[in-house]
């Protein structure tokens, strides 16, 4: 799993602060 991967799905989950918080609000728009 790459690290935007990561951010991604931690954006998902989380919905906040993720890992990778600047690379989950690209993936998922959070």
């Amino acid at each position: 799993m790459t690290a935007f991967e990561r951010g991604v799905n931690n954006g998902k989950s989380q919905s906040s602060d993720g890992e990778f918080p600047s690379l989950a609000a690209v993936g998922v728009g959070k």
